[in-house]
């Protein structure tokens, strides 16, 4: 790993357990095991660590997304990737996932609040507009409610997923009990072609 990445796991497990005001650029230095000037070669100060590991862990969702749900995908395999995405966050970047998922309940900056809150709007709508496509193509129900059906799907994975993060719940079997959602929406939520 290099040492900026150190930083940004670092950073994203103090501020999960700390909250962002409570951490100090000290505590990350010590606990990423780096000087102050190192940290301050890749960063400005604590906000603008803040800044970019917010927009890094954007950059490794958009990667991902990229790299599995795409249109010549099949639909169930679009659907996947939505688990397929979380697994990997869980498993390579689970100091992101927790950062990402405690982030509303820390007090940062405002146009940081509202730059998440404006991506979440967008990744709804980019899914919502996934969903209509293919409701129009016969594989949801002509009569099924879009709005929510995605926020159903999302909202599962994300309450299974927070489930683990802050609690521990299925710490051993996280995997599994995500492929038990997608098995569930292939059985009960979709049309087969």
């Amino acid at each position: 790993m290099n040492t900026k990445d150190k930083i940004f796991f670092t950073a994203a497990e103090l501020f999960s357990k700390y909250g962002f005001d409570a951490v100090s650029v000290r505590q990350i230095c010590e606990t990423a095991g780096i000087t102050k000037p190192v940290l301050y070669y890749y960063f400005k100060d604590k906000e603008t660590l803040l800044h970019e590991l917010i927009e890094e862990t954007f950059r490794l969702s958009d990667e991902y997304k990229q790299r599995y749900f795409n249109e010549e995908n099949k639909f169930l395999e679009n659907i996947y990737a939505i688990i397929r995405i979380y697994k990997i966050f869980l498993k390579k970047y689970r100091p992101f996932i927790q950062f990402s998922t405690l982030l509303n309940t820390m007090n940062i900056p405002d146009d940081l609040v509202k730059k998440k809150i404006v991506r979440a709007e967008n990744e709804i709508k980019f899914f919502k507009k996934y969903l209509e496509l293919k409701q129009n193509e016969g594989y949801i129900h002509q009569d099924a409610d879009i709005d929510a059906l995605s926020n159903m799907i999302i909202g599962s994975v994300l309450f299974v997923v927070m489930q683990n993060v802050l609690f521990g719940f299925y710490k051993r079997n996280i995997n599994k009990k995500l492929d038990e959602l997608f098995e569930m929406w292939k059985n009960n939520l979709f049309m087969e072609k």
